[in-house]
């Protein structure tokens, strides 16, 4: 990920898909890159 990601991840469905979210916010923590992305991954169906 091109952002540090220390956030707690969500989880939803929509559709009939799982989905997982981070937050990619970074900076601070062991020379990750601070920035403001949203991570979204599909589960395999």
């Amino acid at each position: 990920m091109e952002f540090g990601d220390y956030a707690t991840p969500a989880t939803y469905a929509a559709d009939g898909r799982q989905y997982v979210v981070i937050a990619g916010g970074g900076g601070g923590k062991q020379d990750a890159n601070a920035g403001d992305m949203f991570y979204c991954f599909a589960l395999p169906r």
